[in-house]
């Protein structure tokens, strides 16, 4: 099982969200445990960005996408940003 860590801006994100919308929040942690099982696979269209080496991007809404790394050494899960999307300037 992976272990979960936070950038401080993906911590401030989920305590936004938590706050604004408590229903995106469940989706947000029903999304955070399926990355503790397996951060590649499942829901939220999981796929690795072309132009971000190493970095991988689920959906969590239209609008938001939870973009992480993976350290296979560590067995670690690096969440970068759960909001906004990659594409935004």
């Amino acid at each position: 099982m992976y272990e979960i860590e936070f950038s401080k801006e993906a911590a401030k994100h989920v305590l936004l969200l938590r706050k604004s919308s408590p229903q995106l929040f469940k989706k947000l942690e029903r999304l955070l445990d399926e990355l503790k099982e397996h951060p590649y696979t499942g829901t939220g269209h999981p796929e690795q960005l072309k132009y971000l080496q190493g970095v991988w991007s689920r959906q969590l809404d239209k609008k938001n996408r939870i973009r992480y790394t993976v350290n296979e050494t560590t067995i670690v899960v690096f969440v970068i940003s759960v909001w906004g999307h990659y594409d935004d300037k």
